[in-house]
């Protein structure tokens, strides 16, 4: 009976390091799930300038046109300049206008591609976010079961060992027994 004694007890105390380690698993894997920090990424289309530099040069080649044209119609006389200058300035109308479009173009497609940046950021901090959640659950959970191995393997070491003492009969940690007084 002493070793199965013996077999009890350090089994149960085996038992009792896998249920302290497994406590100190769980504890850390909550602190880690409660302290979990979310990397926010950044969306580099933000920072897309809007060019300006075609737009200066048509500007440049505009101003240019209207200046040479009124010089036109300046030596033409009045008669001429007056029907000349209508269309001179419909031409400037017309490129500031191209211009303008050109503008509004480039800042719909540069809010587009915020816009579709911004979608995949999300998408990918959704994902990664729900996937380390779900490792750190699931080592938590590991710990748990770990925990409750180990209790249930120290209860089971001591019901073992008291078993043990109740069929060897020996109730009182092994003391000798006093015999029995004669009269």
């Amino acid at each position: 009976m002493a070793v199965a004694t013996a077999a009890a007890l350090v089994g149960t105390g085996i038992s009792a390091i896998q249920a302290i380690g497994a406590s100190k698993e769980k504890n850390a894997s909550k602190r880690d799930m409660e302290n979990y920090e979310v990397y926010e990424p950044t969306n580099t289309a933000k920072d897309i300038s809007i060019s300006s530099v075609g737009a200066d040069i048509r500007r440049e080649e505009s101003a240019r046109t209207v200046a040479s044209l009124t010089d036109i119609a300046k030596g033409m006389g009045a008669r001429g300049a007056w029907g000349l200058i209508p269309k001179i300035q419909g031409n400037a109308n017309k490129v500031e206008g191209d211009i303008a479009t050109d503008y509004v173009d480039k800042f719909e497609k540069r809010e587009y591609a915020i816009a579709a940046a911004e979608e995949k950021i999300n998408d990918w901090k959704v994902g990664r976010d729900n996937t380390n959640i779900a490792a750190l659950s699931s080592q938590y959970n590991a710990a748990n079961q770990d925990l409750n191995k180990g209790l249930w393997g120290m209860a089971s070491g001591l019901m073992t060992y008291a078993t043990a003492q109740e069929d060897s009969g020996d109730r009182d940690g092994g003391k000798p027994k006093k015999p029995p007084k004669k009269n």
